[in-house]
């Protein structure tokens, strides 16, 4: 009997063990698939190619960090597709404005001329100098149309000519404005035109629109719905480098400058930041000391200065650094900064997310660490969280939730 357990127990350890065996193999196949995929894809594209060294980790953090690489790879693809696009329409552009400079040139010899009502022939040499100008037009086989009344009133073409001048100035005004300012939020871009350009503000929105269609900026809007109605997250810009050097301006945009410097935020998350800053924080004690701006701040490494995303002072006039964590991230770049944000906060540390998943995922690397715990919020209770206060139903004792709990009756996990 006891040979029989021990044969047994034998069986199902070689079993087990190559059941083992079998789970190693298809990890490491598995992982040099999805490597041999990204080196592929970024040797085609020219793409950096990011880290592939496994180490000793578990299946779940090689698929959560090559998912990872993978996104990053996918939005350097993106970004070199829309800058190849751009560069085509950048070319096209320049050639349609070539002959539109020379179409403007003939109609303004031709409305020099002092005998333009009296001339029959006028209207078909136009025509046929406009038609051999572009080459893919096709040659009519009309009669060109002749005047009726040979009394032309001009003033109707002077005040358009005028009106199309006026706007081309107003552009470049408008680019030199938005290159030279720190403007981010397309409302603050709004109200600086409005004190230097002579317009009213619909037509200035709609030259910004216009700048945007020309690639001379780009307006971008987040993608991320609000979770009520009421709710505007506001748009943000970018100078193009056609615009800044249509502009004769060198440096980067702020916005761009923003992103650059703060790795692992979307330009369609900025949008969420200022919402929180200017309508939601405000209403429960946080005001707005500055956005992405370094502080003055020696480290015991000998380090100085730190850049908080986020500069707040709550109802006591006491300074809130908070650092955001969006989906590009999920929690994943605070190892590389905690140490430094430990330090500088004191330990007192504040997140913004843009959901409670990215939340959790927060709290669970700040856990990580084994330290203080942290103050996190997430944009997506808030309208919950606000309906229930007025309501006079539980919550949270403060905003700083992680995430809402839908059962309880609204009652949520507070950091504080």
């Amino acid at each position: 009997m006891d040979e029989i357990n021990l044969a047994n127990i034998a069986a199902i350890a070689d079993a087990e063990r190559q059941m083992k065996e079998e789970f190693l193999r298809d990890r490491i196949k598995a992982n040099e698939i999805v490597q041999a995929f990204q080196s592929w894809i970024c040797k085609e594209n020219e793409l950096v190619l990011p880290s592939q060294n496994s180490g000793n980790r578990t299946a779940v953090d090689i698929v959560n960090s090559l998912i990872t690489d993978v996104r990053v790879v996918i939005d350097q693809l993106k970004r070199q597709i829309k800058a190849e696009n751009i560069e085509e329409l950048k070319k096209e552009n320049a050639r349609l404005s070539l002959e539109c400079d020379s179409l403007r040139e003939q109609l303004k010899n031709a409305r020099s001329q002092q005998t333009l009502p009296d001339d029959d022939n006028y209207v078909g040499k136009l025509f046929n100098s406009l038609s051999n100008t572009n080459s893919k037009s096709e040659p009519s086989t009309k009669a060109p149309p002749r005047p009726a009344d040979k009394k032309v009133d001009v003033k109707p073409e002077v005040k358009k000519t005028v009106s199309e001048n006026d706007k081309k100035t107003i552009n470049l005004q408008i680019l030199k404005i938005a290159g030279n300012s720190k403007a981010v939020k397309v409302d603050t871009l709004v109200e600086l035109c409005k004190a230097t350009v002579d317009m009213p503000e619909s037509t200035i929105r709609t030259e910004i629109q216009k700048l945007d269609n020309d690639a001379m900026i780009v307006i971008e809007k987040t993608e991320i719905k609000p979770a009520t109605k009421g709710v505007v997250y506001p748009d943000i810009f970018r100078l193009t480098k056609s615009g800044a050097k249509l502009a004769g301006v060198e440096k980067e945009s702020e916005l761009d400058c923003w992103i650059n410097e703060n790795k692992g935020i979307a330009y369609q998350e900025v949008p969420l930041i200022f919402y929180a800053v200017e309508e939601f924080l405000p209403k429960h004690g946080y005001n707005l000391v500055n956005l992405f701006t370094e502080v003055p701040f020696a480290f015991k490494s000998g380090k100085q200065g730190f850049t908080p995303h986020i500069h707040l002072k709550n109802d006591k006039g006491a300074n809130i650094y908070m650092m955001f964590e969006g989906a590009g991230t999920r929690g994943e770049t605070i190892h590389g900064y905690f140490d430094d944000y430990y330090e500088f906060t004191n330990g007192d540390m504040y997140f913004l997310c843009p959901n409670g998943k990215i939340a959790r995922s927060v709290e669970g690397a700040i856990n990580y660490h084994r330290k203080n715990p942290a103050k996190i919020t997430n944009v997506a209770d808030w309208a919950a969280y606000d309906q229930l206060l007025v309501a006079g139903n539980q919550v949270p004792s403060t905003i700083w939730f992680t995430q809402l709990r839908e059962n309880l009756n609204g009652s949520g996990r507070s950091t504080n």
